[in-house]
């Protein structure tokens, strides 16, 4: 008999062992309620931290497509050099691009290239002798075009 008690007592343990491990973790009891309070307030901060983080991108989003927007205006009127007309134009509204690009074709022409054919070089502009000094001074101006723009300082300067 004392056989079959050994075993009995090793059948307990092992029950006792068993019941232990199927409970699993200890749950949280109601009366604890500070710590889930706290990861509560944890996880309500975060989510107002992504919340802020995803407007941040939302509104780094928004400039970027307003930015790509006059770009594309600079590009299609022929600003020769985007980055300083994108400087000249300063701020625009968003949608207000187009018009702000053409109020700066008009009121700045150096910065965007010439669409009126092929160009004419400053050395046969001088050398038919056709225009007057004031006349190259006038096409430089509004051209824009550096090579004009020397014809001029030429003719100036042999005018002397």
């Amino acid at each position: 008999m004392e056989a079959n008690e050994g075993a009995v007592a090793m059948e307990d343990a092992a029950m006792e062992s068993l019941d232990a491990t199927e409970t699993g973790p200890e749950m949280p009891r109601p009366e604890d309620d500070d710590g889930a309070s706290d990861s509560l307030e944890g996880l309500a901060a975060r989510l107002a931290e992504a919340e802020r983080r995803a407007g941040d991108a939302l509104a780094e989003l928004e400039r970027v497509r307003h930015e790509r927007e006059i770009d594309r205006e600079l590009l299609r009127a022929g600003a020769a050099d985007v980055e300083a007309a994108r400087d000249a134009l300063g701020e625009v509204a968003p949608g207000a691009a187009a018009s702000a690009v053409t109020e700066l074709r008009r009121s700045r022409p150096a910065l965007f290239a010439r669409r009126d054919g092929v160009r004419a070089s400053a050395a046969s502009v001088t050398r038919r002798g056709a225009e007057t000094i004031e006349e190259l001074a006038a096409a430089a101006r509004t051209s824009g075009d550096r090579r004009l723009l020397l014809g001029y300082l030429r003719q100036r300067r042999a005018a002397r």
